[in-house]
């Protein structure tokens, strides 16, 4: 299983224990499906497979 399809199959089971302290990054799963971006920004997910994407690439990244 690829580190994307682990982090897609936790969010479909509702498991998003994915932030940053230093980087201020935050992922957060309930009624809407968001990231909490460095500058405070959120960015709201239309689907668990953008999300999870973004996660893959925010833990290879840090961003």
């Amino acid at each position: 299983m690829t580190q994307y399809n682990e982090i897609l199959e936790n969010l479909k089971n509702g498991i998003c224990n994915y932030s940053n302290e230093l980087t201020l990054i935050s992922y957060s799963l309930g009624k809407s499906k968001m990231k909490i971006d460095i500058n405070g920004d959120l960015v709201f997910f239309t689907s668990l497979e953008k999300m999870a994407r973004s996660i893959n690439k925010f833990i290879k990244t840090g961003v």
